[in-house]
């Protein structure tokens, strides 16, 4: 998250790139595979990649 950050700027400009880039069943299995059982990073996850 913060490369894309830092590539596109902003915060807001990271997630629009990110949205084109990557199809959501990738994002979905990134979200899952990086939150594992942590229910909070799911969620803040989820709210950036979804």
């Amino acid at each position: 998250m913060h490369h894309a950050t830092a590539i596109a700027g902003n915060e807001a400009g990271a997630r629009r790139h990110i949205i084109k880039l990557m199809p959501l069943r990738e994002r979905k299995a990134l979200i899952t595979k990086e939150a594992g059982t942590d229910t909070d990073l799911h969620s803040r996850l989820s709210g950036f990649f979804i």
